[in-house]
């Protein structure tokens, strides 16, 4: 059992860095659909 503790940690810092990797993928995506809304209304004035 306890041979499997620093496994199962490894496992988790493993899938905490990958959601750290979606989030900042997800915010990436976000603020370049805010950019682009704010350059279409640009050009529709």
């Amino acid at each position: 059992m306890s041979c499997n503790k620093p496994l199962a940690a490894l496992i988790l810092f493993i899938c905490q860095e990958e959601f750290r990797i979606l989030n900042a993928y997800a915010l990436i995506v976000l603020l370049l659909n805010q950019a682009a809304d704010g350059l279409r209304e640009t050009q529709d004035k």
